[in-house]
């Protein structure tokens, strides 16, 4: 399968890489276990960082005051302007 995320160079030898629509299905088609499918969704909808991911558990998730959605409240994730952590 031909790859068209995009990566992009960050300082030193770290990169930054963005995953099509396509390649995250594929990806969490070949998940193991459900627990694996909720790893890639925090990282590629949500937008989680690798140290966020396995602070976050159920009774971190409540339901928004509409009922319509849902927030996600990680422990000790990184504050950036515009997101609560």
């Amino acid at each position: 399968m031909r790859s068209d995320m995009r990566v992009e160079s960050t300082n030193g030898d770290e990169q930054k890489v963005w995953l099509t629509d396509a390649e995250i299905a594929q990806l969490r088609r070949h998940a193991a276990s459900p627990r694996d499918d909720i790893v890639i969704q925090l990282g590629t909808f949500v937008g989680s960082r690798t140290f966020e991911i396995p602070q976050v558990k159920p009774k971190h998730a409540s339901r928004t005051a509409d009922g319509d959605h849902y927030r996600l409240r990680v422990p000790h994730g990184k504050a950036t302007l515009g997101r609560k952590s």
